[in-house]
Parts: structure tokens; sequence; C-alpha cells
């Protein structure tokens, strides 16, 4: 399904992550920034890293899945790969107005990239 039809966006950079339920969770849209559906900003992407606006390093972003730390998967984005089954997604809200993020924090030394498992990880969302 086609879900920039669904949520209003001119953006052709629009990339959604959904939950373990399908249901979508947050949205990056040609920026590095992470937001709820809402439009809260909750994270930003560097490199292969998702982190908090302190600087914490919350999770990774690898092929198309955010994995927390111990290498479970807790979103996935339509062009994911591998990882355990992916649920029909969810028809998602119209998107309401971005808020302005943060200011990013100094970034951390990057850890040892974890093994992705095929399995949902138990932190659920809460990694925001």
């Amino acid at each position: 399904m086609n879900w920039k039809k669904f949520f209003i966006s001119d953006s052709k950079s629009l990339t959604l992550f959904f939950d373990r339920n399908g249901i979508p969770i947050v949205y990056t849209e040609g920026t590095d920034v992470l937001y709820t559906i809402e439009g809260e900003p909750v994270a930003y992407l560097y490199d292969d890293l998702v982190f908090d606006f302190n600087g914490s390093i919350k999770a990774w972003l690898i092929d198309g899945w955010i994995v927390d730390m111990s290498g479970h998967c807790v979103l996935f984005s339509p062009s994911a790969k591998g990882g355990p089954i992916k649920p029909p997604t969810k028809i998602i809200p119209v998107r309401k107005i971005r808020d302005l993020h943060p200011i990013k924090r100094p970034v951390v030394q990057k850890p040892p990239r974890p093994l992705v498992y095929p399995s949902w990880s138990s932190q659920i969302v809460n990694i925001f």
C-alpha cells in the first residue's frame, strides 16, 4: 500500500516506521530527525545509529529496521529486509504539524554493531 497518499505530504523522501502490530509510530521526512505521528521530534539518525536529543544512543538503523541495542527489532520501514515477520500495516492518521526539534547534543563513541535477531524486542517502542 502507498502510505504517502494517506500521510499527507509532498515529500518524496518520507519514511514511516511501524511497530510489531503494524501501527505507524515515527517517520522521517527528508531530514535526519524522527518524529512521532503526532509531530513530536523524538530522536535523530546519525550514520546507522538512533540518538535521543541528549546525545545518547537509543538504537541502530539496520536494513530498514530500528533495532534495540541487543539486536532485537523494534520498528520497521516498508523496505526493511530480514528480521521477524512483518505484520500488515495499518492506515495512519493525517500528519500533524511538526514541532521544532531540540538542539542535537554531541555524539558519543559508536558501540560495536549488534547481530540482528529475527525476533521482536521486549522494549516495544519505549526506546525513545
